[in-house]
């Protein structure tokens, strides 16, 4: 079997088809494969799945992919890219002033069980408690406290660097579409995840495209930009109408 050749290769990394496996079939839900077809020299994708049928051109999908990408392309002029960015941060902050008020409690109940376990330790010197009973409370104590670091450490650092992450995420924006178009297949991956974690749906039958989600911070900035510059679209080559895209939007809890 070593020796033996089967007349072709298997090419993971293909930058003509960087949707495979990002893009979902919307009938069985399943990845959809790449593959060229020699004869014509074309690309395609390809739901595996006997009796879908869900096949397209590649060069047509990526295209229609660039298209969506031009929703997230923070195009607006320099005082209306300053106003997004102000309006982002606001927002954001009052998102972050939710999570002060847990944060609050978490320091509350730290200082608690601090002082729990220096009580514990007071009356076991004094013998006013055994050994037993000590250990016993001590251990659940200091368990609940470790509990209470590891959750103020993840609520300090989700609301550290604040500006730093939407400057990112607005200069990442302004070239979104072109960045992708440009870079080999991993980042082409990466960014295709990093905006739709949960893939894009393709229904051959309908020749459209659907998502069940979006990245929160791209969705906010794109919305924004619609409202301001008073195109307000949504993103038709998802099947999302204003009223969808601005609901989406509602529905992450920010505004």
């Amino acid at each position: 079997m070593d020796r033996k050749t089967n007349g072709y290769s298997i090419k993971e990394e293909n930058d003509e088809i960087p949707l495979k496996r990002f893009l979902l079939c919307n009938s069985c839900g399943k990845s959809m494969r790449g593959y060229i077809v020699k004869s014509k020299k074309l690309y395609y994708y390809k739901c595996c799945t006997i009796g879908c049928k869900n096949n397209r051109s590649a060069k047509w999908l990526n295209g229609h992919f660039k298209k969506i990408l031009g929703y997230f392309n923070l195009s607006a002029e320099p005082s209306l890219t300053k106003l997004i960015r102000e309006q982002t941060v606001a927002t954001f902050n009052k998102f972050a002033g939710q999570q002060g008020d847990e944060w609050k409690v978490l320091k509350d109940k730290k200082k608690e069980l601090e002082k729990k376990i220096m009580r514990l330790e007071e009356r076991y010197i004094n013998e006013e408690i055994d050994s037993e009973l000590y250990y016993r409370y001590v251990k659940k104590f200091k368990q609940e406290l470790d509990e209470t670091d590891k959750l103020l450490a993840k609520s300090s650092k989700r609301g550290s660097n604040l500006e730093k992450c939407i400057d990112l995420a607005m200069d990442f924006s302004t070239k979104l579409a072109q960045k992708w178009d440009s870079c080999d297949y991993v980042t082409k991956q990466q960014i295709q995840k990093l905006i739709f974690p949960e893939g894009i749906f393709y229904d051959r039958k309908k020749d459209e495209c659907r998502t069940s989600r979006i990245n929160f911070v791209f969705l906010y900035v794109a919305h924004l930009q619609q409202v301001t510059s008073k195109k307000q679209r949504g993103i038709p080559e998802l099947n999302l109408d204003y009223a969808s895209f601005a609901g989406l939007v509602a529905g992450t809890g920010l505004i």
